[in-house]
């Protein structure tokens, strides 16, 4: 039948046929028969079947075409290789699914892809050479790649390549060949990993057979540690057995090998020979192994030869032990607990030495007295109790006298059960107990006078430790002696001080220079000025120790700081301008700057100094800068102002505008140059970050790569940048000139229509921008492709464009590659032809398959081969048929799945066994059933051949590995990949599978875990294999164990691994730790005795010991610390790791603090040895153990030193290793050492005693010699004995010059004979003289000396010699007289206040216009004497309120100054209460008031301790305001005892205060309110100054008040308790002494006075007791008058006068006339202006306004 689809074809060819044949019959019209005709369309109808025939074969043949077609079209998409196409480049232009899916990514999205990206970094530069030689060589060409993919499991694949015809092209066949190379690989790493874990192990290993006798064989493997142990090399070896290394007999080896056949295992030591003839020790573990599927012996062997040679280096250390014992001097018995002797040793030469045989066997009773006996049973009963005893003491009467002897004893370790033994020593005291008896009373024999110089004076060692200070130095720093001894002292002073305080200490120890300076110290919150002088001194033994002297300048330096403030002031003005100013000389220096420059740059004052111009300007603007300050230097110019840049100190500058200006002198010349600085950084930033934003801006356009261009649309013009012509190759210059019509010219013809067609659209306004693509010629003549791209940017006002701007791109390399992708295209279909893998097709219905000729070869079948499935059936293996079979139904056709699967074939044409391996794809027919199966085939007999010899090679190493007795683990990622069986042993787990998994640091020991990760990360990083180190690693279980571990980099299961060898040497480590532990110890017992025998220095001895202990006990860090009396450890020595330990340190022995709890404080506590062997854990190490662990301390040992009974110290070893002191013989060797130690110490304590006194001696009567004071000692006669240098340097005279003569020879005639016999009456009564002299040098210069004179007494109390302590004072009276100045005009600055004027001037004005107007009317004629007695009586009244006003602002400005001092003295409070009664009972009378007291204290506190004067005041003050204030009424006021408290109180009925005005009643210048201080007089200072004394006073001050109801003041002072009954008894006894009358009646008088009313009034006052008054009014004429009139008995001196005050007058006076009395008067009334009258020089002195009955009792006390 027709084809259907072919229906429309025969139509067409129907109506070909009869056009044809219509024109045929037009061009030959003929007449046909009915029969022709008939004839005719019978063979038409024939040729109609024939033709129709042909068609259906056509279309048949056509449809078979189109299958077999589809069929390999099928078979290259779906083949089971990859197959590519690839361009010369590389890039894919076809590939089918297979390739695509080993790329991982889709068909699609492959095409034009450069293949090259797809393969790793590490094979690309293989598949690029590939590639190349391809093309090269025209040959078929393989290699083998790694593709680059995101899968975690690389993929490796195979690639053959061939070149087409035409050279352009080349086809790939792609083999997945990551399956056979993952089983090479692992194949390889087995082999490997148990190759290396054989190879790298430490011990020997060797393996051999037996033969049929049992004898052993030759080695048939050995590993490298072998060779090195035997010296043979590895070939050697192999043909050598153990017969021909080990020394032993064929009997001894029989017995052997029967034992290991019996048990499968046996250890044994014995020695070998190596191939250097040398014999070793070594041990032997022998195992029964199954080794390449036969028995085998395995030897693990290690060398042992250094084992047991420290073993007989023990021996011999216990052997040197026993000798030194016998060297040591004193006598030492091993005792029991009854006495009896079992052990003696003694020095012949020793006082007791008898021979041993007198002692052994015997008890104590029978051999000493029983006094001596008591005391050695007392001794080891303590020693029972405590573990030691050490300073009992007994003598013995011997021949040559009374002997002393002390006692050590030790309890001896493991013998404390039922009869303990000791070791007792007995050591002969006796010269050290003289020697100690003569220092005691040596050491008190300077002691006095040290004690009696006023400066400090003091002693340090060398450790900055004070070792003496005098009672001086303890004073200014505020403790007593004890507390000061033994301390540096920095710890009084402020932080910021402490650094400088030692630091100067340290200077002079270290280079013996004399250090005197001023400085400041602060010591009790008070800051002192002082000059300290320090030496260093040497004693004999070359010991360092300081003598320093202090000098308080404080007084002197504040006076000089107060003249400082007013040029502060202004500093502090020119510091806070805003702007920089400085001044700078010609040189560039700066002269003067403020903070704000400093602050600029970032520099101190000080630090800024230093520079000049040249240090801080920056080198680019320097040139400038100074140009421009030459020509101001010249003259040339005046000003500048410039910009430049300063330099910081952080090496930053700033930008600054300086303004300069010169500064000129008289003649014009410029001498200095001033500048105004201001920052303009911040302006600078602005202009720069415009800058770079431009710069930014051209760099993005640069980096585009794009040329630019501007066209001017109605002119023409054109502006093109510099890539724009060398995109052409041109520059711009070679283009000029530029237009338009040059961008036109270059274009290629056939694109400047289309171009420019663009462009006019866009003009138009019907494109948004223009763009382009077109070629423009280059000028190397060829064509490049130009991307253009465009946009009006500009128009006039009528919308018409103007300008118009774009870029340029070169795009060549874009086209190139454009059409290199479809050139590419046609070589798709050669593929097939290389590859070299065979391919089929199966029909799964008919069993028919077709084959490549590859897969033929691979067959060993030709073309006559019946392709059937009984041919197939030929080909496969026997043994694989069946599994092939089974595999196709019930995988591949059953459940639709591809073919996958390596089996064994059998060649038809050889018959030899291949193995391949298959792949294939089925396909489903419409209704999804299997119809066929495409696929290929590979022949894979040589990986199978390399895999099986592989496996092989790691059965081989993996017996070894699995019955290696070291463990055997494998990480990857820090996890545990593999372990083997003795791993797993070790690690004590259940089985493989409880550590798989787990990270492998997790059994790492913290002490190696860093360590041991650096040196496995390095293994990973740098792939090599390390050599084995020592580690700790911890047991499932916890517990930790020793091991020696080497790492080997290697692969597990294809990812980076790395391959731990483990070896136990935990019983190794022990064995060797306690062995080496004691060996440590004898040495260190015989390091020490050899140093006890020869060392006498105590400090040298510390250190030596700690040295020892480490250098040859290897300890990690060894200390010695020593007790103080503050129950501190003192480090005396250390040695060892101990990097800053002790800065920390604060141990002591106090049980409350956890710094008394660590080992040392709890060793010297309890006086016994404490362990702490786990520091990271144990709680007594608390305090220290981060600094412990951090310097690698793991374990320590502390051992109490006793000397004379007494604990002073411990000794304390550190170790690396926890649980290190766990051995009790190491332990009670270590104690033997301490005792050692202790009677060492005990001579050498002796001998420094001695030494240390009279070293203490030299160096005090050192101090003495250089004491900044004068020393003076004389005898009872008062003859000169002794003066030190600083008397000669003082005085002038020379030492013989006083030596022998009197002190009087220092007298000027200025101290008067009653003061020498007052000074004689002290000091002959054994009591202190303090004074001070006005004397004479030997040139005549007169000079002040304050002097401090003391008896010296003996040891019966009588007095033998006077020591006299002076210093020069000179320069103190002279400062104390600049002060006063300074403080008088300080104090007339204050009075001249506004302020203070403002507030006073009221109640000034007031009593003054009473006194003022009443004094005018007095001068009326006509009053009557009544009416002046009235106006005279206000006058006084007005007068006295005046003082009271005054007295006020003196007491407020006293308080305000901190002038007021407590005067505390015993006060009868009873007796003021009723004083201030009868003193204000008239006032109160007289305004009908009734003043009452209310309460009283009992007799018992009524007399208390206080300041009197400042309790009256304020009674008087609260009594007198409440009179003030009350009108009618009462007034009552007491004292009442509450606790420690007196509470005094003032009621009264009065006008009362306001809630508001009780919070400033205490104010200065307040009272109640306004309108009451109108209406009553008074300065508003009563209750400031009232509540001021009272807070002095320690007390507080409140009020209770309602307003017209009264108010009640209250005030509290402490309550001290002053009475005696006995004075107060005397007291009341004592007779009243009537009051003397006037006797002084003839006196010549001088009044100094410049002011005519005070002149007037004092000659009024002083009338009565003078015969004679002179008067002057200054104090130039005062001396004139006194020398003139010797005979003038008192002198009234005012203070301020003109031309000469009264303290300078009375100076000049004391100069010729030392007895005349001189009262100084002065309206200041200071406390200060007393002291500064007495000071000049005056004898008394009195204050303005003057109280006539106060003068003259004053003038009675002087003359009467």
């Amino acid at each position: 039948m027709k084809d259907k689809a072919n229906a429309p074809l025969d139509s067409h060819l129907r109506q070909k046929a009869e056009e044809f044949l219509q024109k045929k019959s037009i061009n030959s019209a003929k007449n046909y028969s009915d029969f022709e005709i008939l004839k005719l369309v019978h063979e038409l109808e024939v040729h109609q079947i024939e033709l129709e025939m042909q068609n259906e074969e056509l279309n048949s043949a056509k449809i078979k075409a189109e299958t077999e077609a589809e069929k390999y079209t099928n078979l290259y998409d779906f083949a089971p290789s990859g197959y590519l196409t690839l361009s010369k480049n590389g890039e894919i232009i076809e590939l089918n699914f297979r390739a695509a899916t080993l790329l991982h990514k889709e068909r699609s999205l492959l095409q034009n892809k450069r293949f090259a990206l797809f393969a790793s970094d590490e094979t690309r530069p293989t598949f690029n050479l590939f590639l190349e030689e391809i093309f090269e060589s025209k040959t078929r060409q393989t290699c083998e790649i790694m593709l680059s993919t995101n899968s975690e499991i690389p993929t490796f694949v195979n690639l053959i390549g061939i070149v087409d015809e035409d050279n352009k092209q080349c086809v790939l066949t792609m083999h997945d060949v990551s399956q056979r190379k993952k089983a090479e690989e692992e194949t390889k790493i087995g082999e490997e990993k148990y190759r290396t874990l054989f190879e790298t192990n430490r011990d020997s290993i060797t393996i051999f057979r037996l033969d049929n006798e049992n004898k052993p064989g030759n080695f048939i493997e050995v590993n490298p540690a072998t060779t090195s142990l035997f010296g043979y090399s590895k070939q050697e070896l192999l043909a050598m057995n153990i017969r021909d290394i080990e020394i032993v007999s064929d009997k001894k080896r029989k017995l052997r090998i029967a034992s290991l056949i019996s048990n499968g295992r046996i250890d044994f030591e014995t020695i070998i020979k190596n191939k250097k003839g040398n014999h070793r020790l070594i041990e032997i573990e022998t195992i029964v192994i199954n080794y390449l599927n036969a028995p085998a012996i395995m030897n693990i062997t290690r060398d042992i030869t250094e084992r047991k040679q420290n073993e007989e280096n023990t021996k011999k250390a216990q052997e040197n032990l026993a000798s030194i014992l016998e060297a040591i001097p004193d006598l030492l018995f091993e005792v029991d607990l009854q006495g009896k002797i079992h052990y003696y040793q003694g020095n012949r030469n020793d006082l007791l030495y008898v021979p041993e045989s007198e002692f052994i066997d015997k008890n104590f009773r029978e051999i000493i007295p029983i006094e001596a006996t008591n005391v050695c049973f007392e001794a080891m009963q303590e020693a029972l109790h405590k573990g030691w005893s050490s300073g009992k003491q007994y003598s013995l009467d011997l021949p040559q006298g009374k002997c002393w002897f002390e006692l050590s004893v030790s309890p001896i370790k493991g013998t404390e059960n039922h009869n303990p033994h000791f070791i007792l020593i007995s050591r002969d005291i006796t010269e050290r107990n003289k020697a100690e008896e003569k220092l005691r009373v040596e050491q008190k024999r300077i002691s006095k006078i040290l004690e009696l110089v006023g400066n400090p004076i003091f002693l340090k060692d060398n450790e900055h430790r004070i070792t003496f200070a005098n009672t001086a130095f303890c004073t200014l720093f505020g403790q007593d002696e004890k507390n000061i001894i033994g301390k540096t002292l920095a710890e009084k002073v402020p932080e910021n001080e402490q650094e400088h305080f030692l630091r100067i200490d340290r200077k002079v120890l270290d280079t013996g220079v004399t250090d005197i300076r001023e400085e400041t110290l602060t010591v009790q919150g008070e800051k002192h000025t002082i000059i300290t002088s320090k030496t260093r001194f040497l004693d004999t033994a070359g010991n360092k120790s300081l003598i320093g002297s202090i000098y308080d300048i404080t007084d002197r330096k504040n006076a000089e700081e107060a003249l400082q403030k007013s040029q502060e002031k202004l500093q502090g003005i020119f510091n806070v301008a805003n702007s920089g100013i400085v001044l700078i000389n010609k040189s560039g220096k700066f002269l003067l700057f403020n903070d704000w420059c400093c602050k600029l740059l970032g520099y101190t004052r000080s630090e800024f100094q230093e520079l000049n111009t040249t240090l801080i300007s920056h080198p680019d603007d320097l040139a400038n800068s100074k140009a421009l300050n030459k020509k101001i230097i010249e003259g040339k110019i005046d000003t500048y102002l410039i910009e430049k840049r300063y330099l910081r100190k952080d090496k930053s500058f700033v930008w600054c505008e300086i303004s300069a200006s010169a500064i000129k002198d008289n003649d014009n010349n410029v001498v200095n140059i001033i500048g105004i600085i201001n920052d303009i950084t911040e302006r600078k930033r602005v202009e720069l970050a415009f800058k770079n934003e431009k710069q930014r801006l051209d760099v993005i356009l640069t980096g585009t790569g794009a040329g630019t261009w501007e066209w001017d649309i109605q002119t023409g013009a054109t502006i093109f940048n510099e890539k724009w012509a060398e995109l052409l190759g041109y520059t711009l210059n070679e283009l000029a000139p530029i237009s338009f019509a040059t961008w036109q010219k270059l274009m290629h013809p056939d694109d400047s229509k289309y171009t420019e067609e663009i462009v006019e659209k866009h003009i138009q306004g019907k494109l948004d921008y223009y763009e382009s693509t077109y070629r423009m010629k280059h000028k190397n003549g060829n064509w490049i492709w130009i991307l253009g791209r465009g946009k009006i940017n500009k128009w006039d006002r009528d919308g018409k464009p103007l300008l118009m701007s774009g870029t340029h791109l070169d795009v060549t390399e874009r086209k190139l590659a454009e059409e290199k992708l479809i050139a590419s295209e046609s070589l798709l279909k050669q593929t097939q032809t290389i590859s070299n893998i065979g391919s089929y097709s199966l029909d799964l219905i008919t069993g028919e398959w077709t084959s490549t000729a590859v897969l033929d070869k691979i067959f060993g079948i030709d073309s006559h081969f019946e392709k059937t499935k009984e041919g197939w059936q030929k080909i496969l293996h026997p043994d694989w048929r069946k599994i092939i079979n089974d595999y196709m139904i019930d995988e591949v056709i059953a459940k639709k799945r591809n073919f996958n699967k390596e089996y064994k074939i059998i060649t038809f044409d050889s018959q030899e066994e291949r193995w391949v391996h298959g792949i294939g794809e089925i396909s489903l027919n419409n209704e999804g059933v299997p119809i066929r199966l495409i696929g290929s085939i590979q022949d894979i007999t040589a990986r199978k051949i390399a895999e099986d010899t592989l496996r092989e090679s790691e059965e081989k190493y993996r017996s070894l590995v699995e019955n290696s007795p070291d463990g055997v683990i494998i990480y990857v990622d820090d996890k545990i990949a593999f372990i083997n069986e003795e791993g797993v042993r070790m690690l004590r787990a259940k089985d493989k599978n409880e550590l798989i998994g787990k990270p492998v640091l997790q059994f790492v020991h913290p002490d190696s875990l860093e360590d041991l990760s650096k040196r496995m990360k390095e293994i990973v990083t740098d792939n090599y294999i390390s050599t084995s180190v020592e580690a700790k690693f911890i047991r499932i279980d916890g517990i930790p164990f020793d091991v020696e571990v080497k790492g080997i980099p290697t692969l597990y299961e294809r990812k980076n691994a790395v391959q731990i060898i483990v070896h136990d040497i935990t019983l190794r480590k022990q064995n060797t730790l306690e062995l080496n532990k004691i060996n440590r110890v004898y040495a260190l017992i015989s390091q020490i005795n050899n140093l006890i025998l020869r060392t006498h220095n105590r400090q040298e001895l510390f250190q030596e010991i700690c040295n020892i202990a480490v250098n040859f006990g290897k300890f990690h860090m060894s200390w010695i610390g020593l007790l103080n009396d503050n129950d501190k450890i003192i480090t005396a020595a250390f040695a060892g790791h101990e990097d800053g330990y002790f800065t920390k340190s604060n141990i002591t022995t106090v049980l409350d603090v956890p710094e008394g709890r660590g080992p040392t404080g709890k060793a010297l506590r309890e006086g016994r040895t404490v362990i702490c062997n786990d520091i990271a854990n144990d709680p007594m190490m608390k305090p220290w153990r981060k600094d412990a662990l951090e310097r690698g301390y793991s374990s320590v040992i502390s051992i109490p030193i006793i000397v004379r009974n007494t604990k002073i110290g411990a000794f304390n070893l550190y170790s690396q290793e926890t649980n290190f002191f766990s051995s009790e013989e190491e332990i009670s060797l270590l104690e033997k050492i301490i005792l050692n130690i202790a009677f060492a110490l005990e001579s050498i304590l002796v001998e420094e005693d001695r030494k240390h006194t009279e070293e203490k001696i030299r160096q005090l009567s050192q101090a003495v010699e250089q004491s900044p004071v004068t020393i003076v000692i004389s005898n009872t006669n008062g003859d000169i004995e002794y003066v030190n240098s600083k008397f000669i340097e003082t005085t002038g005279y020379q030492l013989e010059e006083v030596i022998g003569k009197n002190p009087r020879v220092l007298k000027s005639g200025y101290t008067s004979p009653r003061e020498y016999k007052g000074l004689w009456q002290t000091i002959a009564a054994g009591n202190e003289w303090h004074g001070e002299f006005h004397n004479k040098k030997k040139d005549g210069t007169l000079f002040w000396e304050s002097a401090t004179i003391s008896p010296i007494l003996n040891a019966e109390g009588k007095i033998t010699h006077y020591i006299a302590i002076k210093e020069d004072i000179t320069h103190r009276k002279r400062v104390e007289k600049e002060l006063v100045k300074s403080k008088e005009r300080a104090e007339e600055s204050d009075r001249l206040k506004l302020v203070f004027l403002a507030n006073m001037s009221h109640e000034i004005r007031t009593p003054m216009n009473g006194i003022l107007g009443f004094t005018e009317l007095l001068k009326e004629p006509k009053l009557t004497g009544k009416e002046q007695q009235e106006y005279i009586s206000i006058i006084e009244k007005s007068g006295k309120r005046m003082l009271n006003i005054i007295n006020d602002i003196i007491s407020i400005s006293k308080v305000e100054s901190g002038q007021i001092e407590i005067s505390l003295t015993e006060t009868n409070v009873n007796e003021q209460l009723k004083y201030i009664q009868t003193f204000f009972q008239p006032e109160a009378k007289q305004k009908g008031i009734q003043l009452t007291i209310l309460k009283k204290l009992s007799s018992k506190d009524n007399l208390i301790k206080t300041d009197r004067e400042k309790v009256y005041a304020v009674l008087t003050n609260l009594v007198k305001n409440a009179l003030k204030f009350t009108t009618e009424g009462s007034i009552e006021f007491g004292c009442e005892k509450k606790g420690g408290y007196l509470e005094f109180f003032v009621k009264d009925t009065g006008l009362g205060i306001s809630k508001s005005q009780k919070k400033i009643i205490f104010e200065r210048f307040r009272q109640a309110n306004e309108t009451i201080s109108r209406t009553h007089e008074g300065s508003g200072l009563g209750l400031a100054i009232s509540k001021a004394y009272v807070e002095m006073l320690d007390g507080k001050i409140w009020v209770e008040s309602q307003e017209r109801k009264g108010s009640a003041f209250y005030f509290t002072i402490p309550f001290h308790s002053q009475i005696i009954d006995e004075v107060n008894t005397a007291l009341e006894k004592a007779p009243t002494i009537p009051k003397e009358e006037n006797k002084v009646k003839d006196l010549k008088v001088l009044i100094v006075e410049d002011d005519a009313i005070s002149k007037l009034l004092i000659t009024i006052a002083v009338k009565p007791y003078s015969k004679e008054i002179l008067k002057v009014s200054t104090g130039i004429e005062a001396i004139e008058a006194c020398k003139n009139n010797p005979d003038i008995d008192l002198v009234m001196m005012d203070i301020n006068m003109p031309e000469m005050d009264g303290y300078e007058a009375t100076k000049n006076i004391r100069e010729f006339n030392k007895d005349l009395i001189i009262i100084a008067q002065t309206a200041n009334g200071m406390q200060s202006d007393r002291d500064n009258a007495i000071a000049a020089g005056c004898t008394d002195y009195i204050s303005k306004p003057i109280n006539i009955t106060d003068l003259g009792t004053l003038i009675q006390k002087y003359f009467n």
